[in-house]
């Protein structure tokens, strides 16, 4: 009687054992999943805020270059200018 009770015992410890080892799989293939899911959305959204920040980077470097331009040949002139008065008097 013993036995077959050990036994018995012996054997559903192991299904059980062997129920939970699948669980744990599938969790872990789940994971996976949602893992490789997430990578490709964030992927989407990178392309997404790439779009849209080099267009008005662009837009603002060009403008913010002129700007220096104009900024650097009105310092030429006011120089020119000084230089004209000095020799003049």
């Amino acid at each position: 009687m013993c036995r077959i009770k050990e036994e018995e015992e012996e054997e559903e410890e192991e299904e059980e054992e062997e129920e939970e080892e699948e669980e744990e799989e599938e969790e872990e293939e789940e994971k996976k999943k949602k893992k490789k899911k997430k990578k490709k959305k964030k992927k989407k959204k990178k392309k997404k805020t790439r779009k849209t920040t080099t267009t008005t980077k662009k837009k603002k470097t060009t403008t913010k270059k002129k700007k220096k331009k104009k900024k650097k040949k009105k310092k030429k002139k006011k120089k020119k200018k000084k230089k004209k008065k000095k020799k003049m008097f």
